[in-house]
This record gives C-alpha cells, sequence and structure tokens, in this order.
C-alpha cells in the first residue's frame, strides 16, 4: 500500500542520514587520532631531547663536584 511504501521510503531516508552522520563522526575521530598521534610522537621527542639536557647538566654537576673535590683536597694540604 501507498502508506507502507511512504514508512519504507521514510526509513530508508533516515538510514541514510544516519549513514552520513556517522561517515562524518568517523572522519572526526580520524583525524583525531591521527592529531594524537602527531602530539605523541612530538611528546617522545621532546622527551628524549630532556633526557638529552639532563644527561649534560648531571656531567656538568659531576665536574663540578671533581673540582670542589679537589678543591678540599688542595685546601686541606694548604692547611698543613
Amino acid at each position: 500500500t501507498a502508506a507502507a511504501l511512504e514508512e519504507i521510503t521514510s526509513n530508508i531516508r533516515n538510514n541514510t542520514q544516519n549513514i552520513a552522520k556517522m561517515s562524518n563522526l568517523s572522519t572526526e575521530v580520524t583525524r583525531s587520532s591521527k592529531l594524537g598521534e602527531e602530539l605523541a610522537n612530538k611528546t617522545t621527542i621532546a622527551m628524549d631531547e630532556i633526557n638529552t639536557q639532563v644527561n649534560l647538566v648531571n656531567e656538568a654537576i659531576s665536574i663540578i663536584d671533581q673540582i670542589a673535590f679537589q678543591t678540599n683536597i688542595l685546601s686541606l694540604n694548604a692547611a698543613v
């Protein structure tokens, strides 16, 4: 009947609209996922750089500590 055909047409129209919405959401999720991956990669690179800088600071502290130790030894020798 015409009413049944109209209902089927309406359901198909609604399904088509829902599919379009889901496609848009899927595209947005994909875009967000790629952005998240890029940010994670940048964070990893930044953390590696921080780690490198921390190692350099630790080396500098070690050298300063050695100089301080040698200075203390010289001071003790001078006091004797």
